[in-house]
Parts: structure tokens; C-alpha cells; sequence
């Protein structure tokens, strides 16, 4: 919190950098990144900090996780399908 407070850092990433703290301190279990729960940090907090999980996860973890990266993936050809979907519909 205080480098939050102590550098120059736009709001906008202080709520990235607040988001990931939050979703780490609570304790990580093995449904921690269920499909499912996912999906709620999707609906509840958008895409944009849906990636920053699935990327600071993948960095932050000693092996490669294969899950995670197929989740990324997925997550990225559903936006990309949802955005299709949005523009055709104009």
C-alpha cells in the first residue's frame, strides 16, 4: 500500500495493483481459479483485470501451468467472438 501512495501512479493502476493484493490475500485454494470463479471475476471486476490475474499468475508460478494458459486463451477468443458478435450486430 504505501508504494501506492508514495510513487506517482495513476488510479487506474492503483485499482489493478489494489484488485490483485485483494485477490491474494485471501487464501488460494485449488478453486481459486476454477472456471467458475473465473467467470465471477469476469462479471464482477471486467476483462481487464481478469487478464492481470491470469498473467500475474502465470508469471508469478514457478512452472507452467498448462490450465492457466488454456484459460487465457480462452478467455481471449471469447472477447474476441464477443466483440465480433457486437460489431456485426451495428
Amino acid at each position: 500500500d504505501y508504494f501506492l501512495f508514495k510513487f506517482n501512479v495513476s488510479n487506474v493502476e492503483k485499482k489493478r495493483i489494489l484488485f490483485l493484493k485483494k485477490f491474494y490475500d485471501k487464501q488460494i485454494d485449488k478453486n481459486s481459479f476454477s472456471e467458475k470463479n473465473l467467470w465471477k471475476v469476469l462479471y464482477y471486476n471486467g476483462k481487464r483485470s481478469l487478464r492481470d490475474l491470469l498473467y500475474f499468475e502465470i508469471f508469478r508460478s514457478k512452472n507452467i501451468n498448462s490450465a492457466i494458459l488454456y484459460k487465457s486463451e480462452l478467455l481471449e477468443e471469447y472477447l474476441a467472438n464477443l466483440l465480433f458478435a457486437l460489431s456485426s450486430l451495428s
